[in-house]
């Protein structure tokens, strides 16, 4: 009960919508019948754009441990046989509404690992420190997720020369899912296709008195059953539609410095820095920033 109000602002955050606590309603013509929805919905896509919202907090890892609900059509779904079914069809028929959300919240953590070697297996230990133009190699994986049903996708990774993700002055690494066209360097491994996703690109600085780099990406969670996870980049089509169907969960998060070696700072790159406004990034997820790596929990 303590964490439903905290779970109905995330999800309508998460998909813009606006609702309003619901008090106890009565039937007009059946006194004797009432119900207390969790909130009233207002989603402008929607036809009618009002609606209901019940919130449940399961506290499972994922929708198949959550013992009413289950996938039909890429969407997930109450079972009729559980109660929570009945619940949600006597709100409908008492408050006249045509439509509920089942919200639900879960737990999963989301990291940002600097390796070594090009092979993943030896991640940086302490300050990271790197030679410019050397290969830098980047994972971005989640953890308390389904691997059969979800994959990690990243939406955008950036760089900037200070612990801001919103700083105006920023190099774009991967842009709509996909490497930057202007940064021959930056190369995606795999993105979409697991829990994991990895990128590299070749170490720079922005100016010569500004020797650390720290990384951004913004990523979100994908139905695999959707079959829309992955982006085929060579093809230049970059931008996907129907969305609605495999977009689950999105979140935020950072991580550095990487700090360039002593004795490289007169061979900086300044062809490197890209002056832009930083797009304002709407995680669901709380963000923390730690020297080598980032984790991201939703609660």
């Amino acid at each position: 009960m303590a964490l439903e109000p905290q779970a109905i602002q995330e999800y309508c955050k998460m998909k813009n919508n606006s609702y309003w606590p619901c008090g106890f309603v009565i039937h007009p013509d059946a006194p004797c019948l009432g119900s207390c929805p969790d909130c009233i919905v207002f989603d402008p896509t929607d036809n009618p754009p009002f609606g209901l919202l019940e919130e449940k907090c399961p506290n499972v890892k994922s929708y198949v441990d959550c013992k009413y609900l289950k996938l039909h059509n890429d969407s997930i779904k109450l079972k009729k046989q559980h109660s929570y079914y009945w619940q949600v069809q006597g709100q409908l028929l008492l408050t006249g509404m045509n439509w509920t959300l089942p919200a639900g919240k879960g737990r999963y953590q989301v990291w940002m690992i600097p390796y070594e070697d090009d092979e993943f297996t030896r991640a940086f230990t302490g300050r990271v420190d790197a030679e410019l133009d050397q290969e830098m190699h980047v994972e971005v994986r989640v953890e308390g997720v389904d691997s059969r049903q979800f994959a990690l996708v990243m939406d955008t990774c950036w760089a900037t020369p200070v612990n801001d993700p919103d700083y105006s002055l920023r190099w774009d690494l991967i842009i709509s899912e996909c490497p930057n066209p202007n940064d021959d360097t930056v190369e995606l491994l795999q993105n979409g296709v697991s829990t994991s996703s990895r990128f590299s690109f070749r170490m720079f600085i922005f100016t010569a008195n500004s020797t650390r780099l720290y990384l951004h990406c913004a990523v979100h969670l994908c139905l695999l059953s959707s079959n829309r996870c992955s982006m085929d980049c060579a093809s230049g089509h970059q931008r996907r539609e129907g969305r609605s169907l495999d977009f689950h969960d999105s979140a935020s998060l950072s991580m550095g410095p990487l700090v360039l070696s002593e004795g490289n700072t007169d061979k900086w790159v300044p062809e490197q820095v890209k002056v832009s406004e930083a797009s304002c990034l709407c995680g669901s997820l709380m963000l923390i920033l730690v020297p080598l790596m980032s984790v991201l929990t939703h609660f």
